[in-house]
């Protein structure tokens, strides 16, 4: 397997130092330090024929300050009592994602899928794309519930190959649902 880290455009709006990769501005763009889309489906198109598999890192907690769903859909965000949007730990350069929402559940499934399908069809005519996801801080979501629909729905849609979900999880008790 063939793992990269978070390809992402890094948020600029409250970046810290030379910001975090895992403050990213958009779920379906390449940051251009690292190529191009469709480099990134070259190098999986020759992993695939070298019999490796490719995995992508994504944060499903959150998201930078300068994402677009943060003016086009702050309801995908958690908000605190005052209704300002959160952020967990000393992330300041992020906002939070709000999974009770179930569009927000959809909107990220669409992510999944986009990556999963994104480098074109394969010689059978199939999606192609990365073969799965190492999962920042999965536990960190507000409603854990949504892994099942997503994956399942995932697997489903992809049966013709074996997907990886590999997700960051801290203490057995955030490992048990």
């Amino acid at each position: 397997v063939l793992y990269l880290m978070p390809p992402y455009p890094i948020g600029e709006e409250g970046c810290k130092g030379i910001g975090s990769p895992y403050s990213i501005q958009s779920f379906k763009d390449v940051h251009t330090e690292h190529g191009t889309k469709d480099e990134l489906a070259e190098l999986v198109r020759r992993a695939h024929k070298a019999r490796m598999k490719v995995i992508i890192d994504i944060t499903p907690n959150h998201t930078s300050r300068d994402h677009a769903w943060f003016t086009e859909h702050p309801e995908y965000y958690v908000k605190d009592e005052q209704g300002n949007i959160f952020f967990d730990l000393d992330w300041s350069d992020t906002a939070k994602l709000d999974y009770t929402n179930p569009a927000l559940g959809r909107e990220m499934t669409t992510v999944y899928d986009y990556w999963l399908s994104y480098a074109g069809a394969d010689a059978n005519g199939r999606p192609e794309g990365v073969d799965g996801f190492r999962l920042d801080m999965a536990h960190f979501i507000n409603d854990r519930g949504f892994w099942n629909e997503a994956v399942s729905q995932l697997r489903e849609k992809h049966a013709h190959r074996e997907l990886l979900f590999l997700a960051e999880c801290y203490g057995t008790s955030n490992n048990l649902d």
